[in-house]
């Protein structure tokens, strides 16, 4: 188990070297990539957590629009819900809890295998999903053939 101390070490890295790699900080640390994971995760679930917006139904409340498609216009209070950053963040690249690259450094894979284990880790959640798979095969014979020789 860390100590507050060297989570806070680990976490002050994490923050001011965001382009860091995980392992290269267990290395630094002298801990385990899975200790560095932990506090990069809480890091990253604390940016994560944002405002949630309930809607409002005004529909029947006093002085309200007898027209269904009329839509209130939202008060002070209700904040817009931020937009997805599709280039450091987007959805599928964190489904099951877990970036799919920090799982390609830690198993320290080359660039075929780790196109391998992203295309069928993200399949279907981006575009068509045989698509996906049939890159995945592109990238694992290129891999065998490379092993192979040939």
């Amino acid at each position: 188990m860390l100590s507050e101390e060297k989570k806070n070490e680990i976490k002050e890295f994490l923050m001011s070297n965001p382009r860091a790699k995980l392992n290269e900080a267990a290395k630094k640390f002298g801990v385990t990539y899975a200790q560095v994971y932990a506090v990069n995760h809480k890091i990253r679930g604390v940016r994560r957590k944002k405002p949630s917006v309930k809607a409002k139904s005004n529909m029947g409340a006093k002085g309200s629009s007898s027209n269904p498609f009329i839509i209130p216009a939202p008060t002070p209070t209700e904040t817009a819900t931020p937009a997805v950053d599709m280039v450091n963040q987007p959805p599928h690249y964190t489904k099951g809890g877990i970036e799919t690259i920090d799982f390609i450094d830690a198993k320290e894979l080359n660039y075929n295998l780790g196109n391998v284990v992203k295309y069928v880790a993200r399949s279907g959640f981006k575009g068509a999903r045989i698509e996906d798979l049939k890159k995945a095969k592109w990238y694992l014979e290129r891999e065998i053939n490379f092993l192979l020789g040939s």
